[in-house]
C-alpha cells in the first residue's frame, strides 16, 4: 500500500514539474513575441493602434499563462 502511495506522489510531482516547465516555455515565447512586436512597430511595419492592441493581448497572456 505504501508503495502505491509513493508512486502516486511521485507522479503528481512529475506532473507539477511538467506544468511549471511548460508554463515557463509559454511565457518565454510570449516575451519573444512582444519583442518582435516592438521591432515591427519601430520599423513601421504595423501602426501604433495595432501595436497597442496586440501589446495588450500579449501582456494579458503573460500575466496569466493559465488561460
Amino acid at each position: 500500500m505504501l508503495k502505491d502511495v509513493a508512486e502516486v506522489k511521485a507522479s503528481e510531482r512529475d506532473d507539477k514539474e511538467k506544468l511549471e516547465r511548460n508554463t515557463k516555455q509559454i511565457v518565454e515565447k510570449l516575451r519573444r513575441q512582444m519583442a518582435n512586436l516592438v521591432d515591427m512597430c519601430a520599423d513601421g511595419d504595423i501602426s501604433r493602434e495595432v501595436f497597442h492592441s496586440k501589446k495588450k493581448e500579449l501582456e494579458d497572456q503573460i500575466s496569466n499563462p493559465e488561460k
